[in-house]
C-alpha cells in the first residue's frame, strides 16, 4: 500500500463529506514522517469513515510544513470532497469557513524538488503554475 491517503479504493464514493482532523504525530518542524487521521461524515450513501495521511517531510519539506500548518490551524474543519473522480483522485482543501477561506487564498507555496511520483493513494497539492 502506499503512503499518502487511505484507502484508496474509498475515494469514489466521498461525494458530500465533511472533515475533522487529528495530527497523530506530531512532526516538530523536523523532518520525522506524521499521520494525520481525517474523521468524515455524510459519506455517499450515508455513514462516517475515516482515512489517514502519512506525510514524509523529506519528499516534500514546504509542502509538508505548510500541510501541517493547515491541520494546526483546523483549516480541514467541516472542508467537503468538491470534485471526486473514480479511479483517478477526490479533490479537497477549500475551507467552508469563508473567512478561513480567504485568509489562505492568496497565501503562496514554492515548489518542492520532485523526489516521488505522484501514484495512487498520494495526496498533493493543486499546482497554479511554477511557484
Amino acid at each position: 500500500q502506499h503512503p499518502g491517503l487511505r484507502p484508496p479504493e474509498a475515494m469514489a464514493p466521498l461525494l458530500l463529506l465533511s472533515l475533522a482532523t487529528v495530527l497523530l504525530h506530531p512532526c516538530a518542524s523536523d523532518s520525522s514522517p506524521f499521520r494525520v487521521k481525517f474523521a468524515t461524515t455524510n459519506l455517499a450513501g450515508g455513514g462516517d469513515g475515516t482515512f489517514e495521511v502519512d506525510v514524509f517531510p523529506a519528499w516534500a519539506p514546504l509542502g509538508a510544513a505548510r500541510f501541517e500548518e493547515l491541520v494546526n490551524t483546523s483549516f480541514f474543519t467541516d472542508v467537503r470532497f468538491f470534485r471526486v473522480i473514480d479511479g483517478f483522485m477526490a479533490q479537497f482543501g477549500v475551507s467552508g469557513d469563508p473567512a478561513i477561506a480567504a485568509e489562505w487564498r492568496g497565501k503562496t507555496l514554492l515548489d518542492d524538488e520532485v523526489k516521488q511520483r505522484n501514484t495512487r493513494g498520494m495526496l498533493t497539492f493543486a499546482s497554479a503554475g511554477p511557484n
